[in-house]
């Protein structure tokens, strides 16, 4: 049993001392003696505590966010402190909830999502953090759990995606069934169906239910050439609003030897590539040769355009070029004639 102040705070105990040898002869004292103990009991700060822990309350997916969708408060066995407490989050993997940090009131701020990888067996676990005011301070966890009920929120996808068929089938079809998220009776019997459009589709393949999970595709026709072909099938699901979805099959369609395996995979994968796809690429290689072609046409202009500068150079302005480099040289005759009469009057000859 723990000592709790909020219960007693304080004992009377009564100790009873026993010899347990007997006193010698002669001794007139009693074999035992009692004492009386007061204990006083001395409060300190406790920890709160989130009641029940964990607590478990079922919601259905899809809930939208700023719903309210419970209270989670502690206790504080303080009871004559009068502490505050306050909340925090402390795990929540997919950041769906928010705690009001002084009320415990538990919103959503995401709609919650059975199928996400946070779920575990239905069960999304969050984890919170409450306080008290004392000094020193003292905490504890709590954990909510979170049951999430299915809703039907997920169309159903072909399986397997792709599969392969030889040119001439020979009765041998392709089963598949569906893939879906949701659980029952959201998901499964399936209805297999192909569409009306393309109507190729349902000229050359038909579809039969082998049962509420598998269905069957053939090809109607004797022969269908090699290549890959992307096959719709739309998929309807069980849940009370069912919901439909056209996912695509891959089927490879080749020729095969006599145990029935491809032979023609090169041939194949190159004819997977759609008339759009090789349309688009043969425009990116002759708009790439066209702008090579551009560019050296303008750099052969550019050539020529500067040649014919070089020609076309004024031959005035050549001969005054020159005029103005014999200048510099030594001058005209006229500067010489002057020259030589200034040497005639400093020399004289008689």
């Amino acid at each position: 049993m723990s000592i709790d102040y909020e219960i007693n705070r304080s004992f009377v105990l009564t100790v009873v001392a026993v010899n347990e040898v007997a006193l010698d002869k002669g001794i007139r004292l009693p074999r035992q003696s009692t004492a009386t103990v007061s204990i006083r009991v001395s409060d300190v700060n406790e920890s709160p505590y989130f009641d029940p822990n964990p607590k478990v309350i079922r919601l259905q997916e899809g809930i939208q966010a700023e719903s309210e969708i419970t209270i989670f408060t502690a206790q504080d066995p303080d009871r004559f402190e009068q502490q505050s407490l306050r909340y925090s989050t402390l795990s929540d993997p997919a950041n769906w909830l928010r705690i009001d940090p002084l009320s415990g009131h538990i919103t959503t701020i995401a709609v919650l999502d059975r199928e996400s990888p946070f779920v575990q067996d239905n069960i999304y676990t969050a984890m919170f953090l409450v306080i008290d005011s004392g000094i020193p301070s003292a905490s504890s966890t709590g954990t909510l759990q979170i049951l999430l009920l299915d809703i039907n929120d997920n169309a159903p996808e072909v399986f397997p995606p792709e599969a392969e068929m030889c040119e001439k089938p020979e009765n041998n079809g392709i089963n598949i069934t569906a893939l879906d998220a949701d659980m029952d009776p959201n998901a499964g019997p399936f209805s297999f169906e192909l569409p009306l459009q393309p109507s190729d589709v349902r000229k050359n393949w038909t579809i039969t239910r082998l049962s509420g999970e598998y269905a069957q595709l053939s090809l109607k026709i004797d022969f269908l050439e090699s290549g890959i072909y992307q096959i719709p099938i739309v998929i309807t699901d069980s849940g009370d609003m069912p919901l439909s979805n056209t996912s695509y099959l891959r089927v490879k369609v080749c020729q095969c030897d006599h145990n029935g395996d491809c032979t023609d995979q090169e041939r194949i994968m190159t004819a997977g590539l759609s008339t759009g796809a090789i349309i688009s690429l043969l425009l990116c290689i002759i708009t790439l040769l066209i702008l090579v072609l551009l560019f050296v046409m303008w750099m052969k202009r550019k050539d020529t355009e500067r040649l014919a500068k070089q020609l076309l150079i004024d031959p005035e302005e050549d001969v005054r070029d020159n005029i103005l480099k014999y200048d510099e040289e030594g001058g005209g005759e006229e500067d010489q004639v002057e020259h030589m009469n200034n040497s005639l009057k400093d020399d004289p000859l008689f």
